[in-house]
């Protein structure tokens, strides 16, 4: 999707690159959060919501706390 869409990345000069990345990284942080308080908010099974669990999950089988 984001090959079809470059949001005209490709027209700017490279200072700018930088900029535009961080700002679509934050506009994507943004939804996410959105999305995760109108249909996660019950819990869910996505993984990439569930990172700190799973991080805990394997230092304790790791035996590391």
């Amino acid at each position: 999707m984001l090959t079809k869409w470059r949001f005209g990345m490709e027209h700017l000069p490279a200072y700018e690159l930088t900029k535009s990345f961080r700002l679509l990284v934050a506009l994507f942080g943004i939804a996410d959060t959105r999305r995760r308080a109108l249909h996660c908010a019950g819990g869910c099974g996505h993984e990439w919501h569930n990172l700190s669990a799973t991080r805990s999950n394997l230092g304790a089988a790791d035996g590391a706390s």
